[in-house]
């Protein structure tokens, strides 16, 4: 369906399958870089210092708060306007949203450099005047206020379902990144903030030309003539949910990192390098939800019946590929962790801590891909408070179970436990509201969440039968023997058990014909 503008309101399947490449590319890369980069500068640093890297990137990730929700905003608004043709309208809308985040990124600089000092002490405690965690405190802050406006380019991309635009330049940044750190850490061994210098500039240089070809893919230009009233009524009555949104999720994640510093800068690191691998790797499956919220705000307005079918498939596609991850992080996460972070000034005692950790959390991921599946329907069709809503309360609970267990004396392991809760009552959540809104049934719901989770239970037993249970010190070739046999069964009960006939027939005639070419 076209809006007349030459924007197409559904993406071609061309150019959907192009934009899960790219995107699974660019996680692959993300994944990559974050190991090598993580894993080099604690080696070197140790994770009493990266722990306060670490610190300042949760603390600096909650501005994203700031920028009035446009990332999130702007695909759900703009495919609307498109279909009615008001370009003026998108005009206005983009234009002002740049503007006020413009507004707020120079108040937050002003702050920043006013009380920046102040803003240390009272987060660490430490009234030492360390000035390279200053440094890095300062720089990482300053990285993510200046990139505010400049998130409008997701938005703006987004709506025009050229994520793969977005998350291309994206990877470009995150290899650029990987290049200046390794000649940083590994070449020339220089300090810590250099490295937080060269970690945060690729970044900052790709969301520049990501704003400048978000405008250009969508025709627009910002103009300070543009802003109106009108424009920041509409941006709040949708930023309001997704920044509601936003602040639950960093909530569980960011805010569980920034307790552990209560327990010393080290803890952060140990939470840190789990929870890396979890939300790295599980944002494949995750991936499904950004994808699916333009089209589903498309297909709810053109009052099509496929959103059932749509909002079903999705989900059971976020679930598998979610028991995926789990599977190879389960068999070869211990050992990789060893490989990882061993030597240098990471003690096993540490190691056994992250490997407990991950541990945990892997059973409250299986949940992260299905459950963003839903929320990103929910938020396609207007359902943005309700998924704001869902978030905040799982985040809550998760959060507070956490601290409640981390206060209790059980650690890093309390925090781990109420991420985990977060994750699964965050799925759970979702379930009602996502039923009412696309005419599906509960059963619906979960026989496509369910048949996955109990491949991947198959999967788990018939591996530990053959390979015994994985930890840090079972071996490579056990690991690799385990990971190997579960993905088979994986493999296999997908085909047969999670896709149905008509899917099945789909995906073997797409692979007939790139094999016939």
């Amino acid at each position: 369906m076209a809006n007349g503008k030459g924007h197409e309101l559904i993406p071609s399947l061309r150019q959907t399958s192009w934009n899960v490449l790219v995107i699974w590319c660019h996680k692959l890369g993300s994944l990559a870089a974050s190991i090598f980069v993580m894993g080099a500068a604690t080696r070197l640093y140790g994770l009493e210092q990266i722990g306060v890297w670490i610190f300042a990137t949760a603390l600096a990730s909650y501005l994203v708060l700031l920028d009035f929700g446009t990332s999130s905003a702007l695909p759900r608004i703009v495919p609307r306007l498109r279909q009615s043709g008001n370009v003026d309208a998108i005009r206005q809308i983009v234009s002002t949203a740049f503007s006020l985040a413009v507004v707020v990124a120079t108040v937050g600089l002003v702050v920043l450099f006013a009380f920046g000092h102040h803003l240390l002490e009272a987060l660490t405690g430490d009234a030492s005047g360390d000035q390279s965690q200053y440094a890095i405190l300062v720089m990482t802050l300053l990285a993510g206020l200046v990139s505010l406006p400049l998130r409008v380019g997701y938005g703006l991309l987004a709506s025009v379902s050229r994520f793969d635009v977005y998350f291309g330049v994206d990877l470009a940044g995150i290899i650029l990144r990987v290049i200046l750190v390794f000649f940083v850490v590994v070449a020339w061994q220089w300090g810590i903030v250099l490295f937080a210098a060269a970690a945060l500039i690729s970044p900052l240089m790709a969301n520049i030309v990501q704003y400048l070809l978000g405008l250009r893919f969508s025709a627009l230009r910002i103009s300070w003539g543009d802003i109106s009233m009108a424009a920041v009524r509409e941006l709040l009555s949708h930023t309001g949910a997704s920044l509601f949104l936003t602040f639950s999720a960093m909530l569980l994640i960011q805010g569980s990192t920034l307790a552990a510093a209560k327990l010393g800068t080290s803890a952060v690191a140990i939470l840190a390098f789990p929870l890396l691998l979890i939300t790295q790797g599980m944002s494949f499956g995750a991936s499904a939800g950004a994808l699916v919220s333009p089209v589903a705000s498309a297909l709810s307005v053109a009052g099509s019946g496929r959103l059932r079918e749509m909002a079903l498939g999705t989900i059971s596609a976020g679930s598998a590929i979610s028991v995926a991850i789990f599977l190879l992080l389960y068999f070869l996460g211990p050992v990789f962790l060893d490989y990882w972070l061993l030597g240098g000034k990471v003690d096993r005692p540490a190691l056994e801590e992250i490997v407990g950790v991950l541990d945990i959390l892997l059973w409250g991921g299986l949940f992260i891909g299905p459950a963003a599946a839903a929320r990103g329907v929910l938020m396609g069709i207007g359902k943005h408070w309700v998924g704001a809503s869902v978030e905040f309360g799982s985040s809550i609970l998760g959060f507070l179970a956490g601290i409640s267990m981390m206060a209790s004396g059980q650690g890093t392991a309390g925090l781990a436990w109420g991420l985990a809760l977060g994750f699964v009552a965050r799925y759970v959540g979702l379930l009602a509201p996502l039923v009412g809104s696309v005419g599906t049934t509960l059963g619906a719901v979960l026989m496509v969440t369910g048949k996955p989770v109990i491949v991947g239970l198959v999967s788990i037993a018939l591996s530990i039968y053959l390979f015994g249970i994985p930890s840090y010190d079972s071996g490579t070739a056990s690991a690799v023997g385990g990971a190997s046999a579960a993905m088979s069964v994986w493999a296999i009960g997908t085909w047969w058990v999670v896709l149905n006939s008509i899917q099945r027939e789909y995906v073997a005639s797409r692979l007939k014909r790139v094999f016939s070419n």
